[in-house]
């Protein structure tokens, strides 16, 4: 948003400059040159076989991948990137600072609006949202999922933990979202790391957390995951696949040298005459709906 108004990342001045130094790593040798088809599972080899310095993942995954990293002994420890001390002129720095996540994605609970019982649906949408599911889930039962300690905090016991009929139930964490077992899985990464590689762990962690609850939620995660009470404009629904592809384009052509600069600004002058609806829609949207928006997380919207 600049004052007030939506615009796409894409036209800014400095996602070129982003595109640039893309651009300059690609020809060095320095970014993978598989960047934009790696899957998950040719990735994961690249990082295995110490082919991977630096790259971009949520907190609860990172988590995940230095607890492996600690237990397989690999001489490998994932730290988040520190802050600039200083950033470049016309850089607002609250861009640099990750959004918060909402607690679900795609997932969500529904009752129908021909349901002939719907008092009844809604006891079922209580019962997922209750506290006493979410600890029975997240934490499971006593002496086989954790035990107590003298101060009376769960300790948990690792092989319960991971036994697939308990991890299955994070499935029913439908209106919790997946990262409400945090505290859980929290103690038990911290059972596994060691006090050290704990503490340096959550000292990057708590960095990044209190920088998203700062910023709230993204926009877009706000219209794509409130379950039809906001969403995007019918004339950016009909394009949005078309836009996305169009961008994509231009951004990986541009970083592999398929396309010059020159060319590159090209397509952003394209973007402007036949996507400038996008910003202006979004925009209305956004005027229309600024209170709700903010009520709910968004906080961009009112900056």
């Amino acid at each position: 948003m600049i004052d007030g108004e939506v615009v796409s990342t894409f036209v800014l001045p400095q996602y070129r400059d982003a595109v640039e130094l893309y651009r300059q790593l690609y020809a060095d040798g320095i970014l993978d040159k598989e960047f934009a088809t790696n899957d998950p599972t040719a990735f994961g080899a690249k990082q295995s076989a110490n082919n991977v310095a630096i790259y971009t993942e949520i907190p609860i995954n990172q988590r995940g991948s230095n607890t492996n990293e600690v237990a397989n002994n690999t001489g490998k420890f994932w730290m988040y990137t520190p802050d600039l001390e200083t950033y470049p002129e016309g850089v607002d720095e609250v861009y640099t600072k990750a959004f918060a996540s909402p607690p679900i994605s795609i997932h969500g609970l529904y009752i129908s609006s021909t349901s002939s019982n719907p008092d009844a649906a809604w006891k079922v949408v209580e019962g997922f949202s209750s506290e006493e599911l979410r600890e029975a889930v997240t934490w499971g039962t006593e002496g086989e999922q954790y035990t107590l300690g003298d101060d009376g905090k769960k300790i948990p016991i690792a092989e319960g933990m991971s036994a697939d009929d308990f991890r299955y139930g994070n499935h029913f964490l439908i209106t919790w979202g997946f990262g409400a077992n945090t505290e859980a899985q929290d103690a038990l990464a911290e059972q596994s790391m060691g006090e050290e590689y704990w503490a340096l762990q959550t000292q990057g962690f708590d960095q990044i957390a209190g920088e998203a609850e700062e910023r709230g939620y993204a926009l877009i995660d706000v219209y794509r995951f409130t379950g039809g009470l906001l969403t995007a404009p019918e004339s950016i629904q009909a394009k949005q696949d078309e836009i996305d592809q169009f961008t994509a384009e231009a951004t990986v052509n541009a970083i592999t040298g398929q396309i010059s600069m020159e060319e590159f600004d090209q397509r952003v002058e394209t973007y402007k005459s036949q996507y400038a609806f996008v910003d202006q829609d979004w925009t209305k949207v956004l005027q229309d709906n600024m209170d709700l928006l903010v009520e709910v997380g968004a906080l961009e919207a009112s900056r």
